[in-house]
Parts: C-alpha cells; sequence; structure tokens
C-alpha cells in the first residue's frame, strides 16, 4: 500500500510539478491566498473553495437559507440554489465579508465583481425557491411588500430590499403568466376570442394583463375559472393594489375586440 502511495504521489509530481506547492497554499483559507504574493495561490485558491462549496451544499449556513428560501424540490433549479449558496459562502470567505451587505467602499476591484456575481446567484437561488411556491402564497406576500413600501417610512436600504423582494417574486410569476399566455385558458378566449394566427401585441398584451391581475395581487391560479360569469377579471375590486392592477388590466382589454372583462360596479 505504501508503495501504491508513493508512486501515486510521484505520478501525480511528473503531471503537475508545483502539486506539492500547491497542496501547501490551499491549507490557507481563502483570505490569506487573496493577499498571498504567490503564482500558484491562483490554483490553490481553487481547491479551497471546491471544498467551501461541497460544505456549502452540504451544509448551507441557516441565515442564507432563510434569505433565499428551502432549496427547490427540481433538479434544475436546486443546481441555481446551489449556485446561490456556493457563491455566497465562497465570497464571505475570501473576504470575511457578507454577500447580501453592501461592497465596502474601500473594496478593490476583484471584490466588487465577486460580490456583484455573488449577489446575483443569491437572487437567482431566491426566484428558484420562490418558483415552487404556491401562486396564492406568492401574491400574498408581494402585496404585503408593497403595501409595506407604501405605508412606512424606512431607509433607503430596507426600500431597496422590499423592491427586490417584489421582483423577485415577479420573476417566479412570470412563467405562470406566460404559459397561460401561451396556451390561454378558456376565460381568456371567451374574452377575447381566439388568439390570431399571427399574436398580435394588442391580444398578448391582454391576455398578459388578465393574468398578471389574477396571478399578482389575487394569487387565482387558471383552473378557478371566470371571475364573475363570462368574465375574466371579474368585478372592479376594493383593495388599492387590486384596483390599480385591475384597472391596467382592463385598460388593455378595451385595446382588444373582445368584450370587456371587466364589469364595472
Amino acid at each position: 500500500d505504501q508503495l501504491s502511495k508513493h508512486h501515486a504521489t510521484a505520478l501525480a509530481t511528473v503531471a503537475e510539478p508545483d502539486i506539492d506547492r500547491i497542496l501547501a497554499l490551499s491549507r490557507l483559507s481563502l483570505s490569506e491566498l487573496a493577499e498571498a504574493d504567490d503564482s500558484l495561490a491562483r490554483r490553490a485558491e481553487r481547491i479551497v473553495e471546491q471544498r467551501i462549496s461541497f460544505t456549502a451544499r452540504s451544509n448551507p449556513d441557516s441565515s442564507i437559507v432563510e434569505t433565499v428560501g428551502p432549496r427547490p424540490d427540481d433538479r434544475d433549479r436546486a443546481s441555481v440554489w446551489d449556485a446561490g449558496i456556493e457563491a455566497a459562502a465562497i465570497y464571505n470567505a475570501r473576504w470575511n465579508a457578507d454577500a447580501r451587505t453592501p461592497v465596502p467602499i474601500e473594496a478593490t476591484e476583484r471584490q466588487r465583481i465577486e460580490h456583484a456575481e455573488a449577489t446575483a446567484n443569491l437572487r437567482n437561488a431566491r426566484v428558484a425557491s420562490l418558483t415552487e411556491q404556491p401562486t396564492a402564497d406568492l401574491a400574498a406576500a408581494r402585496n404585503e411588500l408593497v403595501l409595506e413600501a407604501r405605508t412606512t417610512t424606512t431607509e433607503a436600504p430596507t426600500q431597496t430590499r422590499v423592491i427586490e423582494q417584489v421582483a423577485d417574486i415577479d420573476a417566479a410569476l412570470t412563467p405562470r403568466i406566460q404559459a397561460v399566455v401561451d396556451s390561454p385558458a378558456n376565460y381568456i378566449t371567451d374574452t377575447l376570442g381566439e388568439p390570431p394566427t399571427e399574436r398580435s401585441e394588442p391580444w398578448n398584451s391582454a391576455a398578459r394583463a388578465i393574468e398578471t391581475y389574477r396571478h399578482a395581487p389575487l394569487g387565482i391560479e387558471p383552473s378557478s375559472g371566470a371571475l364573475d360569469r363570462h368574465a375574466a377579471i371579474g368585478p372592479r375590486p376594493s383593495g388599492a393594489l387590486a384596483v390599480e392592477a385591475w384597472t391596467s388590466a382592463n385598460a388593455a382589454l378595451h385595446l382588444t375586440q373582445g368584450r370587456p372583462a371587466g364589469i364595472e360596479h
């Protein structure tokens, strides 16, 4: 066994003459390697990054999971989620900072680039997690966030956080909305008529407005059908947020040749 290990080590050294030095450097932390004046430091960093990535996937930071939401069941979304968790862990380890906080004023160009990448990956992870939540839950969370932004006086960072969270929910809802536009439910064709052979923008806009209203403020799935007799969006609602979306949807509908989907009462 010892002879086999020695032989393997010898082969590795032949294949990579600097292997001993790289492995020695890989025992340093990422923050130490970031400041190391050694031409092999970057190669050692990749080894350390792989270790951090493995740990982040197998035992993710609970505070980051709380930020982005649970890991999705879907394989593709789970990969996106993993990438976000890993990017944040690597950034945090290298810069002794939290990727969820603003980049320091004194940050180097490399830190700024990696902060932007980690932040983008975290947001993608959050959207991937949100995508598996029920529409009703997403709508309720969105309404709460919008009301918070409108009714409270908060500092700019908090307002930015709220805006980003609303955008993340919208990103999770968009594929659902587009799916109904592409394969319209009966209440849409009853209201707008069959989609033109070559989809016209007014028809698409009206269909998208209907589903945006139903999904975002109301949290209603297409399976719920028409909201009032044969109306796609039903009567004018009472809530401020719902009224805004309803008005926008009704305006888009009047640009089409279909029957009005809103009922003014």
